[in-house]
């Protein structure tokens, strides 16, 4: 099915106000196949060209552009076939008659078979790029189907792990009977559903201006004011977010925190974020070595300890440090950050080492370092790699 998109002939197919948006997208595609006639001077005074193009709403077509000095005709469609089948019509629909009657050879080139000036093979090099091109839209759609698919089913089994835990006994034969399934295939959604909020899980930790800490759950609305005392707290917050994540541990006020329904955290400072995927990242500035946290956030974060991180381009054996990644220490953002002005994900030969700062020397190939902050689990196991290395 053709689509008129600018046409001096007959009406458009789409909105008149987006004929130029149209047009401009379609002269700008990939040309496949191509017919014109030349006038007295050599130039082009009449092209009939089939172009590869994305509309402006974002779908593949092919267009058959017909233009001469008084008209112009253009027409697209999802089918190269259709639009093959109907530039090879037009092409051939309109000869040329000299003064006398007598025919004469319309096109200067053309690509079309039967027609004067067609060379054999001429069409074979445009056909062949626009099935390429097909393959290429529809595996691009393929894959996009694919992936909402993943997202569709995916949220399905989060949404059938929240209901059955919200609604606790005989949800799951609830659930079974309106959706219509066996109540053992809810169990096995569920359980998916549930392994998957935690895999995202993620909690962030904000201190006011006085010392006071307070956390919140992504994905949730509530902040949670855990007071002014980290001693008080179990802690250490990543220890306590991986908790809150297996259900061990959650803010109440039956504990003494203080809910905030709907809170803006605008005036509070984001210290920390502890997440399933990328475990503990403590906000501040790595150049500088400042962690974002004051008093009471360094504490409750149990980081008292400081490593020093290092850029390095080359090979280093010697050095008394160790590459966080192999030890599966997170790194945390504004490390990386820092470290990628210097390269770092830009050039393979550049990366980052890590070593406790009071064990710190001298790093062959160094390009800069900083000191940060590093919390106790992970300078126990930075500590016990080295020593391990040393030995």
């Amino acid at each position: 099915m053709l689509r008129v998109i600018k046409s001096t002939l007959q009406g458009l197919d789409i909105d008149e106000d987006r004929e130029d948006e149209f047009a401009a997208a379609a002269e700008a595609g990939a040309l496949l196949r191509e017919t014109y006639a030349e006038n007295e001077h050599g130039q082009k005074d009449c092209t009939i060209v089939v172009r590869a193009y994305t509309d402006p709403d974002g779908r593949h077509r092919f267009a058959v552009l017909y233009s001469n000095p008084g008209d112009v005709d253009w027409q697209d469609t999802e089918d190269y076939d259709t639009a093959r089948a109907f530039y090879e019509e037009t092409v051939r629909a309109d000869p040329r008659t000299d003064e006398d009657g007598a025919m004469s050879p319309l096109f200067a080139a053309t690509d079309v078979p039967g027609v004067d000036g067609y060379e054999d093979g001429a069409e074979a090099a445009g056909d062949t790029e626009a099935y390429m091109l097909v393959a290429e839209w529809v595996t691009e759609e393929a894959e996009e189907a694919l992936r909402m698919a993943a997202e569709r089913t995916q949220a399905r089994q989060i949404a059938y792990a929240r209901a059955l835990d919200a609604s606790g006994y005989g949800s799951q034969t609830l659930l079974a009977d309106r959706v219509g399934i066996s109540s053992p295939t809810v169990k096995d959604i569920a359980d998916r559903g549930r392994k998957l909020i935690r895999q995202r899980f993620a909690a962030n930790l904000y201190e006011d201006s006085a010392g006071g800490l307070y956390v919140r759950r992504q994905g949730e609305t509530t902040v949670w004011s855990l007071g002014y005392d980290p001693a008080q707290l179990g802690g250490p917050f990543a220890a306590d977010a991986a908790a809150w994540r297996d259900g061990e541990w959650e803010p109440s006020e039956s504990d003494g925190q203080i809910p905030g329904y709907g809170r803006d955290t605008s005036d509070l400072t984001h210290i920390a974020t502890w997440s399933t995927m990328a475990g503990l990242d403590l906000m501040g500035d790595a150049a500088a070595g400042r962690p974002a946290a004051g008093g009471a956030g360094r504490v409750y974060l149990d980081i008292g300890h400081t490593a020093t991180w290092s850029v390095v381009r080359g090979e280093s054996p010697d050095s008394h440090a160790v590459e966080p990644g192999r030890i599966g220490l997170d790194i945390p953002s504004t490390i990386l950050d820092w470290a990628e002005e210097y390269g770092v994900g830009a050039d393979d030969t550049v990366y980052l080492l890590v070593t406790p700062s009071d064990e710190a020397g001298e790093v062959m190939g160094e390009l800069a370092y900083t000191e940060y902050p590093m919390a106790g689990a992970d300078m126990a196991t930075l500590r016990a790699e080295l020593k391990e290395l040393a030995d």
